[in-house]
């Protein structure tokens, strides 16, 4: 029994994952998108086949083949994650103290810290009745975390302090996915394999200046996935409760990080149906009552202190689906204002929002039944706009800001051309190497190392329906790096892995 629940789990992740790593494949060689971040912010689609591309594409391969040949990798794969690490530092570092510490008004990340700010000297008016939190509560566990920033360091110190942590979580979150490749591979080669891969994903780095708990959420994900494979591992529950505990905190600051949560408890499900541990099963009801108090809970909390009830005032759930048929070219998927709009002016009514959406999603899908046609571009589009863009929007949150040449150059002038050419050739390598390891290495696997394909799995099929935007999407790319370095390996190697 439990062989044939293993055999027909692994199948089913296989099929999913085979047909995911063949769009990306495809998708990153064939294509590359740009989005003018400094200016408009509308995604433009472009040929991946060009001359540049191309060359930066073989660049990058015969320099991975010659370290990897000439026995490069001899280093201590301690030292060299160091010194990337320490890289990666002074880049973050740089670049945090390089901008106006300034956020752009009417953000998200700018609402959220102006509500931190106001609750931190008693003004609890951002948490009221037509408030941006009363509109999206979800946001609640953010401003809480930003708030005990502003209480210990002050507002305009906050900035800064919020920044700096940002990107210590960056770095961990890269330590993080050196621990979870090893642990899929246990190969040396690999392990430095991939360090050169986040050597080139460093738009992670960049990330640390957004005040809208990416950083955090994204490295409390991974953390919560490397001790999950440990315990695995190991069998130590220590290793099954800070998984529990880590993935509770990045579900309280991004709710995005709920399909981790699904993919960790398939796992573990998985897990008890193999060895009859009911012990993962109260870990796992721990977990999601601590979900609840970090999201549910802390809602109500908050919304006590100002006698409401967010759930009749906030933007309904299925405003996110609406945003993901949202066929708009200039930006396929992605959010609009008008229900925000309606809300607003009409009573801040979740109810009557709720119909007003419904009649939305009604007049799309009815398009899209008369236009057949109309639903391949639309959602081709939509894939290629989020999944293929190199720069997963690293430079959104610098647009109208009052920045010096020089961070204006690399958020929209030539060292941005440079950076989006280096990306797009990095990401062609790793849609090669996941698409040679699903052929070649993919049935290897142990169910529980294939985890991150089915957090990639997960992430796929949501965005496909709900609201997309490439910078939601950077965490899901992070899982992808694992299985890319083993790809590269076995194509570049004599050892294989």
């Amino acid at each position: 029994m439990k062989r044939v629940v293993n055999d027909i789990s692994k199948k089913i992740v296989l099929l999913f994952f085979g047909f995911f790593t063949l769009l990306y494949a495809v998708g990153n060689i064939l294509f590359t998108v740009r989005m003018d971040e400094l200016i408009t912010n509308i995604v433009s689609f472009n040929s991946g086949i060009t001359i540049v591309n191309i060359i930066c594409l073989l660049v990058l391969l015969i320099l991975i083949n010659i370290l990897i040949k000439n026995d490069f990798f001899n280093l201590n794969e301690k030292i060299f994650l160091s010194l990337f690490l320490l890289l990666s530092l002074i880049v973050g570092l740089v670049w945090i103290f390089s901008n106006d510490p300034v956020l752009r008004e009417l953000d998200d990340a700018y609402n959220c810290f102006r509500a931190a700010k106001n609750i931190a000297i008693g003004n609890l008016a951002p948490l009221s009745y037509k408030s941006y939190i009363s509109v999206y509560p979800n946001n609640i566990g953010l401003v809480t975390y930003l708030l005990i920033h502003i209480k210990l360091f002050g507002a305009d110190l906050a900035l800064y302090t919020i920044r700096i942590v940002n990107l210590l979580f960056v770095l961990l979150g890269y330590f993080a996915l050196y621990r979870i490749t090893k642990n899929i591979f246990n190969n040396r080669i690999v392990t430095c394999t991939l360090i050169i891969l986040m050597f080139g994903s460093m738009q992670f780095v960049f990330f640390s200046f957004f005040v809208y708990g990416n950083c955090l959420s994204y490295t409390m994900a991974l953390l919560s996935v490397m001790f999950l494979l440990d315990y695995f591992k190991s069998n130590k529950i220590t290793h099954l409760v800070l998984s529990s505990l880590f993935i509770i905190c990045s579900i309280s600051i991004k709710a995005n990080s709920l399909i981790i949560l699904i993919a960790e408890a398939i796992m573990l499900i998985l897990y008890v149906i193999n060895t009859k541990k009911l012990i993962v099963i109260l870990v796992l009801l721990f977990t999601l009552l601590g979900v609840y108090g970090g999201t549910t809970g802390l809602q109500k909390f908050w919304g006590n202190r100002v006698n409401i009830d967010y759930n009749n005032t906030k933007l309904p759930t299925i405003c996110w689906f609406a945003y993901g048929l949202n066929y708009d070219q200039r930006r396929p998927g992605g959010y609009f204002d008008e229900f925000e709009i309606y809300h607003t002016e009409n009573g801040y009514m979740s109810e009557f929002t709720e119909k007003r959406v419904r009649t939305f999603i009604d007049g799309v899908l009815d398009n899209f039944k008369e236009n057949p046609k109309l639903v391949l571009r639309f959602y081709g589009q939509k894939y290629l706009s989020s999944w293929v863009n190199p720069q997963y929007e690293t430079f959104d949150q610098y647009r109208e800001l009052n920045n010096s040449n020089f961070v204006k150059n690399v958020v929209g002038g030539k060292i941005n051309d440079i950076l989006n050419v280096f990306w797009d050739g990095i990401s062609s390598v790793i849609a090669i190497g996941i698409f040679v390891f699903m052929i070649k290495q993919g049935r290897t696997l142990n169910l529980y190392s294939m985890i991150g394909m089915v957090i990639v799995i997960g992430g796929f099929l949501f965005h496909t329906l709900w609201e997309v935007k490439a910078v939601y999407l950077y965490q899901y790319y992070m899982y992808l790096l694992p299985y890319a370095a083993g790809g590269l390996v076995n194509i570049l190697s004599r050892n294989k892995v």
